[in-house]
């Protein structure tokens, strides 16, 4: 990255921040301790040098999943996949409000512990937090936990993406079809989990054949991490109406197209 990305980075942060600096230097890999970071008004325990502090920036202060035309409002019910340590989850559940609800899925026990503490940091009584992987189907799935933990994945890193593996652990896995059916009416959808979310599922299907009836909206994420990932938002997810984004158009390399 140039300097100039980068002093405009730290423009950002001193605008949206009220105590910069542990960001700041976390930016510039001069942070070593974890710490809590505040930005745009919300808390965050962060594990400094994991990278932690560029997913603060692109949730809070870029709001990546809220662009294009996609946002939430008082009394949405979010369902958040992949929630890592849960800066989205704490921002869309800002934005929810009490009338609203946050569901947040995160496989990895270490930082699901450090998604309901930045849930209780920021006093929130509207999000559900579950321990658990969402995959194609029901049961269980090794989870590949990477030092930055925005990169772990249920994938063994392949040889196009140079990633260094510093565990493996077998986590719990509930089906999207599932998480999705459970709720009457999700307003949105936010799935970024490495593709884990579509695993086992046939990716030429439309969304309404894991869930009969079901209408999304479907918005790609710029791929972020090194492995070229992409992440969605699906929003006006309802049982009640009909469906034509397929799993290839919302998770394949083509692109996709709103349904």
């Amino acid at each position: 990255m140039n300097i100039a990305e980068k002093i405009r980075q730290c423009r950002n942060i001193l605008r949206e921040s009220k105590s910069p600096l542990p960001l700041i230097l976390d930016m510039m890999r001069l942070k070593r301790s974890d710490y809590i970071a505040e930005c745009g008004g919300l808390l965050f325990d962060i594990k400094a040098h994991s990278h932690e502090w560029y997913t603060l920036y692109e949730n809070i202060i870029r709001k990546d999943y809220f662009r294009n035309g996609v946002s939430v409002a008082p009394g949405d019910v979010v369902i958040d996949v992949g929630a890592n340590f849960g800066s989205f989850t704490v921002l869309a559940a800002k934005m929810v409000g009490d009338s609203g609800h946050v569901t947040s899925f995160e496989p990895d026990p270490l930082v699901y512990d450090r998604l309901v503490r930045n849930v209780a940091l920021n006093k929130l009584s509207n999000v559900t937090c579950r321990n658990e992987a969402v995959s194609g189907s029901d049961g269980t799935v090794e989870l590949y936990v990477q030092s930055k933990s925005a990169l772990s994945s249920t994938f063994k890193p392949a040889g196009e993406r140079p990633l260094k593996s510093e565990s493996k652990i077998e986590v719990t896995a509930v089906a999207l079809k599932k998480v999705i059916s459970s709720i009457e009416c999700v307003s949105l959808l936010k799935v970024d989990c490495e593709g884990a979310a579509y695993n086992g599922a046939p990716k030429s299907r439309p969304l309404g054949c894991l869930t009969p009836g079901l209408r999304a909206s479907c918005r790609k994420i710029q791929p972020r991490h090194p492995s070229g990932c992409a992440a969605f938002s699906f929003t006006g997810l309802s049982p009640a109406c009909s469906c034509s984004a397929t799993l290839a158009s919302c998770f394949g390399s083509g692109g996709l197209v709103p349904a």
